[in-house]
């Protein structure tokens, strides 16, 4: 056989192929009663179950594409499985079967989710079971051989630098000739487009993705003009101008003249009103408060953006990497439809960004002055080598004792901050980020003390301004319902599923702490905020601890109902489902705008403003050409990915893995904080099917994490 292969590895990849090309169609779902009967007539029993089975699998109308489908896995397949010694299956290891089966459950429960709304699918019976299992066996095998091949890809793609940095020995002390200089023509050789701009790209670090953003983004900017409302912000405009809110409704006020509460961070809240104020004062109009609002936080996020992919350039990412994620973050509609939405996700990303994105940097540098104290000789230590022309040259020099550049230092501290301050229980991101980044700086002992007074900065800020300065100034704390959406929303369910099973006394000790009359008519599988807005801010602790007594006999009663409860309401992080919805567009900020009532759920506005969308012919033009781009991203099968939270989770989980086993450390502070971000999600009130924007602040971070994983490890430095 060609390339060595028997008629055994050959005849493995191929049943292997065929076997994934049946589980990935299978009709979950099933046949029904009729179609059994006329294929089968009437069965029972264990014949019953096979034929129920055999009606799931791809029939005669999809057996071309299930044929072409399994003949296109061949090939990858037998790269993984076609040799005893397959350098692909090594190089996926045991974390590509851990990551491949959490993959294959989420694609099994997320879409019995996203159909039926339970796990009816898996759990409905023998032959349901029969079913689940050929397609989650399926989707195993099938993800199993996709993470091997993209490791093996990357391990390539770093050896290949490696060893292109590998082949020129540099005199004792002097430095590596960078792998783009020797394998690339200098700047004033080159040809063609691409090649002026990776050039400039080298150049011009942060200047050329600031004006490549800018220039993508400007139609956002003018065609949602004066800016995209979404509910939260007609309650933090109410709440700054101290006008009636449900938010200040729902929580017993510190004083009942301060209508201002945490429930936003009053950062966040005050940028928002101080520019509403300024427009109104200076140009007697709020919209052109909020335009300026929208256009600080659109440049704050494009400058955030340049400046992580100038770090990237100043840790020896190369400029073709960079310019990847360039493009990637310009023409995904996703990133430039928020950078003009009013919600706080969109600054604390930013700043989650430049705090991330310094953390790793400072490890990079860290480690990269302790190999040169070590006598190390080339490019520093734990990184890819650096283009000629980039500034990572100059970063690589580390005379003792180590020091972060001034503005560095500023950075890290203000983003720090930020990331703390402009999101509500964001201070363990930064705790976490800075203990992990602490850990791989440890042998650098002047490196340590910037992760450590930015976590000290952060921490004592933020406990002073919620125990001290907000109290002083009359702020109330947010409501306790915040941190309880995961047990309300079960209890709710339970109590809609399962009415018969509740007791006079269950019933009262539910009512002391939510209405127990409306949960289960309320009751919204993918957002527990109905729920929530029924919690009686008088609810004693005592009520407090007998609901959550309740809550946990309930949940070893049925543990069914309350884990479908859990994933009904947050399965959309994981599976790019059909029930997806993007939320915020113009015609959706029109009506938030132009809202008069207080309910549960939001606050009207047009009372006391009057805001609303941009109405010169430039404007509408640009807003239906952006509209329609985003259609079209949504529409075409494959780019409708970068629309959904899945596809950002997933690759969080694809780059912790593949860092975790080749040892990145500069990327360990983004994952942490990363993690933390999607941690906090969810337990957060709503499914990323409904709600992008608890993803975003993951989404900005992932394309920089991939760039990331384009560094090499200390030992795979000295190695090469």
């Amino acid at each position: 056989m060609s390339k060595g292969y028997s008629a055994r590895e050959l005849l493995l990849p191929g049943v292997l192929a065929a076997f994934c090309a049946l589980g990935v169609f299978t009709d979950l779902a099933g046949a029904s009663s009729l179609e059994i009967r006329n294929l089968f007539g009437d069965v029972h029993g264990a014949a019953r179950v096979v034929a129920e089975v055999l009606c799931s699998l791809p029939s005669r109308d999809e057996a071309l594409v299930t044929v072409l489908f399994a003949a296109l896995l061949f090939m990858p397949l037998r790269a993984v499985h076609g040799a005893r010694d397959a350098a692909a299956r090594r190089a996926g290891g045991r974390a590509a079967w851990v990551v491949a089966a959490l993959f294959a459950a989420a694609m099994l429960f997320g879409r019995s989710f996203d159909e039926v709304g339970s796990s009816a699918y898996v759990t409905g019976g023998v032959a349901e079971a029969l079913r689940s299992a050929i397609f989650f066996l399926g989707w195993l095998v099938l993800a199993h051989a996709g993470i091997c091949l993209l490791f093996s890809w990357l391990d390539r793609v770093r050896g290949s630098v490696a060893a292109a940095r590998g082949s020129v020995a540099p005199a004792r002390g002097s430095v590596a000739p960078a792998a783009d200089a020797q394998s690339t023509p200098a700047p004033s050789s080159r040809r063609g487009i691409c090649a002026r701009i990776l050039a400039a790209l080298d150049r011009h670090p942060f200047a050329v993705p600031v004006a490549v953003l800018a220039a993508a983004w400007l139609p956002v900017l003018i065609g949602y003009a004066p800016a995209l409302f979404m509910w939260d912000t007609n309650t933090q405009i109410l709440q700054w101008f101290g006008l009636p809110n449900h938010i200040s409704e729902s929580v017993a006020l510190i004083d009942p003249a301060v209508l201002l509460t945490q429930h936003h961070p009053p950062l966040h809240t005050a940028m928002v009103g101080l520019c509403v104020q300024a427009g109104m004062a200076l140009f007697g109009n709020e919209n052109a408060g909020i335009f300026l609002y929208a256009l600080l936080q659109w440049a704050l996020d494009i400058a955030a953006i340049a400046w992580a992919l100038r770090l990237l350039a100043l840790m020896g990412v190369r400029s073709r990497v960079r310019l990847v994620v360039l493009a990637f973050i310009a023409l995904v509609p996703a990133f430039s439809n928020y950078s003009v939405i009013v919600t706080k996700d969109v600054s604390f990303a930013a700043v989650l960004l430049v705090f991330a994105m310094e953390l790793a940097y400072l490890v990079w540098r860290a480690r990269a002055c302790a190999g040169r104290s070590d006598g190390q000789q080339g490019e520093p230590a734990g990184e890819m080598p650096a283009p000629a022309s980039s500034p990572a040259r100059a970063a690589a020099s580390c005379p003792p004792p180590f020091a972060l550049p001034p503005h560095h230092v500023t950075l890290l501290l203000l983003s720090a901050l930020g990331t703390a301050l402009l999101r509500s229980g964001m201070l363990v991101t930064v705790a976490l980020a800075c203990l992990v980044a602490l850990v791989l700086v440890r042998r650098q002992p002047g490196a340590r003390r910037y992760p450590a007074v930015a976590l000290m900065v952060a921490v004592l800020v933020s406990l002073a301004l919620s125990n001290v300065v907000y109290p002083a100034l009359g702020i109330s704390p947010s409501s306790k319902r915040e941190v309880l959406s995961i047990p309300f929303q079960q209890v709710a369910r339970f109590m809609r599923d399962h009415p018969g099973s509740v007791s006079a006394e269950e019933f009262r000790t539910v009512d002391a702490v939510l209405d127990a009359n409306e949960l289960a008519a309320i009751y919204t599988p993918s957002k527990s905020d109905p729920v929530k807005a029924t919690f009686r801010e008088d609810a004693t602790p005592e009520d407090l601890a007998r609901f959550m007594r309740l809550w946990a006999q309930w949940f070893a009663e049925e543990p069914g109902c309350f884990l479908e409860a859990l994933a009904e309401n947050y399965y959309g992080y994981f599976y790019a489902g059909r029930a997806m919805g993007w939320i915020y567009t113009p015609a959706s900020s029109a009506e938030v705008m132009a809202s008069t009532k207080i309910d549960w759920f939001s606050s009207g506005i047009a009372p006391y403003f009057d805001f609303a969308p941009a109405a010169n012919p430039v404007s509408r033009v640009l807003s239906g050409a952006c509209e329609g781009y985003r259609l079209l991203f949504q529409s075409i099968p494959f780019t409708t990915l970068t629309m959904q939270a899945a596809l950002y989770d997933w690759v969080l989980a694809l780059a912790t893995a593949y860092a975790a086993t080749r040892r990145v450390r500069p990327l360990a502070p983004v994952l942490a904080a990363a993690w933390v971000v999607l941690a906090v999600a969810l337990v957060g009130p709503c499914n990323a099917t409904t709600y992008f924007r608890y993803a975003y602040p993951v989404a900005l971070l992932v394309p920089f994490m991939c760039a990331l994983l384009f560094t090499r490890s200390n030992k795979e430095a000295i190695d090469a």
